[in-house]
């Protein structure tokens, strides 16, 4: 059973869910005999099509596990141009990872707390303002390195749930169910129909984190859909049956549930204290290796390219939901 994200949950995503349910039930034949994508899927880049080992060989993806946050705490703050019904939103997202996950799993600490004091620590999650003409609705996948962790968010496209979930999801290290190192025994990647400047997106990680311990997901929030970044039409992921998949982007399912808690588990969760909100804290965690629990590091400059190709995923996924709906509606 899936758990719900919210009674409330913005219009335009419910459209895109709607739609899609429309349309497999309105053309079941071509969406289980065909390959093609309906109609308002078809892509005007056609002369960019396919994915060489060349593609993946400068687009690396994440060679493992991402970086998590140490102890399970998540300290967070807002970009000051962020405005207070914004922040709310992204509360609401928060409070609702920390609902399913539970606290003794994984726990988010405002920057300045409840008496207006400010957190002196320099490791921590920002959220931050975008704007149209730069990638927006991004995070890094894992925690940062050194210093400051950045979720760039326009208030425009990014403004539903949905939207502001995924990149948190990220960054606290869950990556792409299609992404698995394992997921060529549970899907095909059609790579010669995937627009090219996003074959980044399609590649498999090299090394398992914890979540591959758990079954392979069709109906995650981090799955794409099957006519995801399709330079012609075509389907780009389907199961090992010939089937697409339709469902994603939707609601947290019970294995991504249990996936968030493989990553954090009770036995390494740090009860929290006040003492973290200082700098010197923040910065002794830092030079005592036990102290973070890292898998094989993710690199963010190695893989930029990857972090571009998620965010036009997330913005075409918007997209489509529009063109879907004028399709219906004519």
């Amino acid at each position: 059973m899936r758990s719900s994200v919210s009674e409330t949950t913005h219009l335009p995503f419910n459209l895109l869910r709607c739609v899609l349910l429309l349309l497999a039930l309105a053309c079941p034949n071509h969406l289980t005999s065909s390959k093609r994508c309906p109609p308002m899927y078809d892509s005007v880049q056609q002369t960019s099509c396919g994915c060489s080992k060349a593609d993946f060989d400068m687009q690396p993806a994440s060679t493992g596990p991402a970086r998590l946050w140490p102890g399970g705490i998540v300290f967070y703050d807002f970009d000051n141009r962020l405005d207070t019904y914004y922040r709310k939103l992204i509360v609401k997202c928060v409070k609702l990872i920390e609902s399913l996950v539970g606290t003794s799993h994984l726990e988010f600490r405002p920057m300045l707390n409840e008496k207006k004091e400010r957190c002196s620590r320099d490791s921590f999650l920002l959220f931050k303002r975008g704007d149209s003409k730069a990638a927006n609705c991004k995070g890094p996948v894992g925690m940062a390195q050194t210093g400051i962790t950045t979720i760039v968010l326009d208030q425009q496209i990014c403004s539903y749930e949905q939207a502001i979930l995924m990149p948190i999801i990220s960054v606290l290290g869950l990556q792409d169910e299609d992404n698995r190192s394992d997921r060529d025994e549970h899907i095909q990647v059609r790579f010669d129909e995937v627009y090219q400047p996003t074959c980044a997106a399609f590649k498999a990680r090299t090394t398992p984190d914890a979540t591959e311990k758990l079954p392979y997901d069709y109906k995650s929030i981090t799955h794409k859909y099957s006519c995801m970044l399709s330079c012609r039409g075509e389907y780009t992921l389907l199961d090992l049956e010939g089937k697409p998949v339709l469902d994603s982007y939707m609601n947290f399912t019970d294995l991504d549930v249990a996936k968030l808690r493989a990553l954090y588990p009770e036995s390494t969760k740090t009860p929290f204290s006040m003492e973290m909100c200082d700098a010197r804290y923040s910065r002794s965690r830092k030079s005592d290796p036990s102290s973070s629990r890292v898998g094989v590091r993710f690199s963010e400059d190695n893989s930029s390219d990857s972090h571009e190709a998620w965010t036009m995923a997330t913005q075409l996924s918007v997209t489509m939901a529009t063109l879907c709906a004028v399709y219906l509606l004519i």
